[in-house]
């Protein structure tokens, strides 16, 4: 038979025990805590047109060379040309010369689209495309012991640095989204590989004459 205070001490130790299992659960994952969240935007320049074809103030030119080294960058999908009909709308002629630009910048003639909107003034000419930025957790929550913690919950700032770091360095945050396509191996090197493996010879793959050269053999689409 338990005495009244053991019966005392049992309902307490019940209670607590009821009152821990009804706590929500607590993310002990930092990067659920910190996440790196990825939102997409429309960049886009206007250009003005003018009379002589291909002919494009300095401001714009400068203008043109920053959003087609951003586009060749961190760049998804087409770049876009949206020219408008309502006065004087621009001519193939000028059209094609933006595009000329375009493809001595170093875009694919693959990635460049044509919109005609009649809605849109004829004298400007817009270029678009999408990129995605990385939104990073901000860092600096002391606000929990750093000795110890009964709770056995993680410090509150614990990873949050890591996350910010990493969404601070990446080259491109659609990485986040989705991984890039692999690019095509080399067959013939990696058989030759294999082959001087089996023969007991140094396995050292054939450098390229890109590789000799000190070339890096990317080509950004």
């Amino acid at each position: 038979m338990l005495t009244r205070l053991s019966q005392r001490a049992v309902l307490i130790l019940v209670l607590a025990l009821a009152a821990c299992a009804e706590q929500e659960p607590f993310a002990t994952d930092y990067r659920e805590k910190y996440p790196v969240q990825v939102t997409s935007e429309t960049v886009s320049l206007a250009l003005s047109v003018q009379e002589a074809a291909g002919s494009m103030t300095p401001d714009d030119e400068l203008r043109l060379r920053v959003m087609v080294a951003g586009y060749l960058d961190r760049g998804h999908g087409p770049l876009t040309l949206v020219a408008g009909m309502r006065n004087s709308a621009p001519s193939f002629a000028e059209l094609d010369a933006i595009r000329e630009k375009l493809l001595a910048a170093g875009v694919p003639e693959s990635s460049l689209r044509f919109v005609s909107l009649p809605q849109l003034p004829g004298n400007v000419v817009t270029l678009r495309f999408e990129r995605y930025n990385a939104l990073v957790p901000t860092c600096g929550d002391w606000s929990s012991h750093p000795g110890h913690d009964y709770s056995n919950n993680v410090h509150s700032n614990f990873g949050c640095a890591n996350q910010r770091n990493m969404g601070l360095m990446l080259a491109d945050p659609a990485d986040l989204q989705r991984m890039r396509e692999a690019s095509p191996t080399d067959t013939q090197n990696s058989n030759r590989v294999i082959q001087r493996y089996r023969k007991g010879e140094p396995p050292a793959a054939t450098p390229t004459s890109l590789q000799i050269q000190g070339g890096t053999g990317i080509v950004k689409q």
